[in-house]
């Protein structure tokens, strides 16, 4: 067992001591022992045990897996969470990087859903609510790149959150966003959204696999969208009746009704007894025709195949839209000729002819996909909860439950990727480095609260209960939960010896008990919202360290840098701790003084520092000592703060400060004696008020404003984006950077040859150095074999002299640093070479600076 089980009776009086004094507003009422509960998990890449205690609540059940699968996925949503910026606060990504597709900050519409729903048991509303809004207010977002389920989860945070001021003014937003799938994806004869699988996240799937476009596959009448929209309509017509708008109400109860109506009547199969997808058009592939508006199998190349199923003939359920007569489908989940796997279900049934378990991601045709997996364990929570003559229990709930528990597993410690062999639990193929590891494309927590639990958020003033909890289990605990304004510990306990609070089920309410009874029967009993601790307010303090939009300020600070660990990473608004994949900042071994910290560009208050180091990985330890200093009169000092007087690995190092305003703010440090000091993020905190003051210096890159030219370049890259501010190398929100132009590929490496970029001041000026920001795209841009840096002679052009690198050859997704004695000119060069698979040179950003 990964979890040391923490023995309720053995704990000790010294631990509620210590507890208590880490966060008396939350420990105070507790039930359960939570820092006992964290300090029992070494596996826990996050050990802020402070802002656990204070931010989610905790869970103890008999089952020791569950419990370490439940506290693994907070820590995992943690490398996940991203400060934006500022002006737009938290958001999430999906993959652990930021891949070019994804829109700002990283984030990627397809799971929004399911990070929602998880996301709302914070026990702190400002991540999810944040996250929310971040889909309508923030440019780049894409919200319609994918299909999800929005305007539901918005719903879903207000019956968890309830604060009219934030749900009824996202009304308008939610009413475009429905508008637009609308104008952009509603068929006017089917009566019915179509969709590809690929912008279901579903890409490779038994449908598209029979068209000439097999990876995204083509247009369908999905059970996906068409569910997905359904609960979106119903959301925003219980939103619009709140809003006291009872015309748009009734408008969007009848989309709702009238497509749960289309789902039954056109996507259901009698003889196969389950949902399926429906081909928009006709598609002729292979010598084989599909017909338009015929299911999956009943034409083209399987025509008359009694299979066909996929998972996501489930997704109705999840939303409550089939009626009794189908809850047939159910019979086939716990089949292992159909979906059910040792590490499974399936996402494909095991029979059909298309059916395949591949060793590589992306393929939707066989694997076990935790997205799907969460989906259907929701569907089959809903219907396990409100109907009662099923083929299904809620002992198969919980063994299916239970195997996606322990599919969270990776070398024996907890993990996730995208997909897993189905009979093993292999990740292999699955969790490409830098991108699949710990992915946030599932839900876990909303199952054990809702479905496992069985809390029932409702709009209504209510708590209810339907408990699926296994009738052999003789206790469970979950200590914590916000509801409602509420801080809820709910507790079963069979005899009462175990949390010594009395026999039965049990709700306490800030300690205080509110409802008892005797047995795990389903009840619901009133509970009047505390709307002010449910309310919205406005932060006090904002992050002005954090730099996503890729512009000038607020600009890093660093005394140098290992180029495998660039300094940006340090205010890119994420953490986490983990040696591989890095996200670090790392001064290079011969640097005898290091210090980190932020420029702001302008006069900041500044009220808080949180610094976030990593700790006991290969040779990397906390620093022997430190001071915060800040830049005044021309010079560096020391400031005086409030905080530890030492640093501690993986957890926020905070320091407060009294009536500090400055424009520069760093940390020097001293390393240990033959270690290295890393650096995941540096926060800086202060009071603001929106908008913001921006400096009004642009940019301390001399090339701004120059003019520029190129030998060559591609479209649309062209030269003017390298010297425009903006330094992305994720290429999150498009490319911006000047690329040179694409040779043929059948071009020897020897006869690529060499392009340069011309820059030319307005007068002559004098530098000392030049920053090369080089971004990879997956189309063979980069970085070059090899550049020079140079400056006129006469009528043609010198390499500067005494130049030094670093790094010494040419790296992509960092800084290349070249430095030189002085020079004074009015033009500079940038030449590259290209080689052997460097075909293409892509450069996001040139800068050229005198730092003296």
């Amino acid at each position: 067992m990964i979890k040391l089980k923490v023995q309720l009776h053995l704990f000790s009086l010294l631990s509620v001591f210590s507890a208590a004094l880490l966060a008396p507003s939350v420990t105070e009422a507790q039930v359960l022992p939570k820092l006992e509960i964290l300090q029992s998990h070494d596996w826990l890449d996050n050990q802020d045990f402070d802002w656990y205690i204070e931010n989610i609540p905790f869970l103890d059940t008999p089952n020791d897996d569950l419990d370490t699968t439940w506290l693994y996925r907070w820590d995992m949503m943690t490398k996940h969470i991203i400060y934006g910026s500022p002006e737009h606060g938290y958001a999430s990504t999906e993959f652990i990087d930021r891949p070019p597709w994804a829109g700002t900050y990283g984030t990627i519409v397809c799971p929004l859903g399911f990070q929602l729903y998880d996301m709302r048991w914070f026990r702190n509303p400002r991540y999810v609510r944040d996250y929310a809004e971040y889909w309508f207010k923030v440019p780049g977002a894409q919200a319609h790149r994918y299909s999800t389920w929005i305007s539901d989860s918005v719903w879903a945070i207000e019956k968890v959150w309830p604060d009219d001021e934030f749900t009824l003014g996202l009304l308008d937003d939610l009413v475009n966003n429905y508008n637009q799938w609308e104008r952009q994806h509603w068929h006017k004869e089917r009566q019915m959204f179509w969709q590809h699988g690929m912008a279901d996240g579903m890409e490779t799937n038994i449908n598209s696999r029979q068209t000439k476009n097999w990876f995204s596959g083509a247009p369908g009448f999905r059970p996906t969208l068409n569910s997905y929209l359904y609960a979106d309509a119903l959301a925003i017509s219980h939103i619009a009746k709140r809003a006291k708008k009872p015309e748009l109400s009734k408008e969007y109860l009848e989309k709702a009704q009238h497509l749960k109506k289309q789902i039954q009547k056109y996507l259901w199969d009698p003889k196969r007894e389950f949902f399926f997808h429906m081909f928009r058009d006709t598609e002729t592939h292979r010598n084989f025709t599909i017909k338009a508006g015929t299911l999956t199998h009943q034409t083209g190349e399987f025509a008359g195949s009694p299979h066909g199923r996929e998972l996501i003939g489930y997704i109705p359920w999840q939303f409550n839209i089939p009626e009794a007569k189908h809850d047939v489908a159910w019979k086939f989940l716990m089949n292992p000729d159909v979906f059910f796997a040792k590490r499974g279900p399936t996402v494909t049934e095991r029979k059909d002819p298309l059916f395949r378990i591949s060793p590589n991601c992306c393929v939707w045709s066989g694997n076990s996909w935790p997205f799907a997996t969460g989906q259907t364990l929701k569907a089959l929570a809903n219907v396990l909860q409100s109907r009662s003559k099923l083929p299904i229990s809620k002992k198969d709930y919980f063994k299916i439950l239970d195997i996606y528990s322990l599919t969270h597993r990776k070398d024996g410690k907890p993990y996730i990727a995208e997909a897993c062999h189905p009979d093993t639990g292999s990740w292999k193929g699955h969790d490409h480095y830098n991108h699949s590891e710990h992915y946030f494309h599932s839900t876990f927590i909303d199952l054990i609260v809702t479905g496992l639990v069985g809390l029932i958020p409702s709009a209504e003033n209510k708590i209810e209960m339907k408990p699926l909890i296994p009738d052999d289990w003789n206790y469970f605990c979950m200590d914590g939960v916000e509801y409602k304004g509420h801080s809820l510990t709910i507790i079963w306990d069979k005899t009462g010896e175990k949390y010594k609070k009395g026999k039965g089920l049990i709700i306490l309410s800030s300690g205080k008990e509110i409802y008892r009874q005797d047995s795990l029967e389903p009840f619901q009993s009133e509970l009047q919202p505390q709307l002010e601790k449910a309310r919205r307010e406005p932060p006090d303090l904002y992050n002005f360290a954090v730099n996503n939009s890729f512009k000038s300020w607020p600009r890093v600070l660093a005394s140098s840098f290992d180029y495998r660990y660039p300094p940006y990473k340090m205010i890119d608004g994420q953490f986490w701790y983990l040696e591989s994949p890095p996200n670090r900042w790392q001064p290079r071994v011969d640097d005898a003084s290091p210090y980190f910290g932020v420029d702001f560009g302008l006069e900041r208050e500044v009220s808080e520092v949180k610094i976030y180091l990593l700790d006991g990985i290969a040779d990397i330890k906390t620093p022997k000592s430190f001071s915060i200093e800040v830049f005044k009169a021309g010079k560096w000092a020391s400031v005086k703060n409030k905080g530890p007087k030492t640093l501690k690995g993986r957890t926020a190092n905070t320091f407060s400060f009294e009536n500090l305003k400055t424009q520069k703010i760093r940390v020097r440090i001293a390393p240990q004696e033959n270690s290295k000091v890393a650096i995941s993020e540096l926060e800086v905190w202060g009071p603001g008020q929106l908008p913001f003051k921006q400096p009004e210096s642009k940019s301390v890159n001399l090339a701004a404003g120059a003019s520029i030219k190129a030998s060559t370049f591609n479209h649309p890259d062209p030269p003017a984006k390298a010297i425009d501010g903006i330094i992305n190398y994720d290429l999150n929100g498009g490319p911006n950077r000047w690329a040179t132009e694409r040779r043929p590929n059948d071009v020897p490496a020897e006869k690529l040859g060499s392009d340069w970029l011309e820059i030319e001041f307005k007068e002559e000026t004098t530098f000392s150095e030049v920053r090369l920001h080089f971004c990879r795209s997956r189309w063979g841009m980069g970085s070059p074999t090899q550049f020079e840096i140079q400056i006129p002679a006469g009528d043609s052009w010198q390499k500067v002299k005494n130049q030094t690198r670093y790094p010494k050859l040419p790296q992509d997704e960092t800084i290349n640093v070249i430095q030189f004695p002085a020079v004074k000119s009015k033009k500079v060069r940038l030449l590259v070479y290209h080689g052997k698979g460097k075909p293409v040179t892509a450069l996001s950003e040139l800068e050229i600076l005198n730092p003296s």
